[in-house]
């Protein structure tokens, strides 16, 4: 499966209207979900792109002290998209597990492809932990 997700925005993309948030915890459970399934084999590594724009803009809503922002308050099946807007952000449960899921899984990723690098130039991956 390739990952050319993102290039093109449907003509219906609530990003480009004023007042719309993006909404924290979804991206980092997608992205979380990419960077597993590239781990597993099940995606290539054109979703890596995508990994890395979603945290770059997790990351950029984690506060000092941890905190995640622009976290939806929980999104159950709503009759507008006025119902959507209505539906207030604050740091959530489901917000911080998300994002230290997809912390958690760029860690081990990176900390991976250092390794193998490590591997491949004859040094011991474990001798600097």
């Amino acid at each position: 499966m390739s990952g050319n997700v993102g290039t093109r925005l449907p003509t219906n993309d609530r990003r480009r209207e004023p007042g719309y948030y993006p909404e924290t915890s979804g991206s980092a459970g997608i992205a979380a979900g990419w960077l597993a399934g590239i781990g597993m084999g099940w995606l290539d590594e054109s979703y890596g792109d995508s990994v890395d724009r979603a945290l770059i803009g997790v990351m950029a809503l984690i506060e000092s002290d941890g905190t995640v922002q622009g976290v939806s308050g929980g999104t159950p099946v709503m009759p507008s998209i006025q119902a959507y807007d209505d539906i207030p952000c604050y740091p959530t449960l489901y917000g911080q597990g998300l994002t230290l899921i997809l912390l958690s899984l760029a860690i081990k990723d990176k900390r991976e492809k250092q390794d193998a690098e490590d591997a491949d130039s004859g040094l011991d991956p474990t001798y600097f932990r």
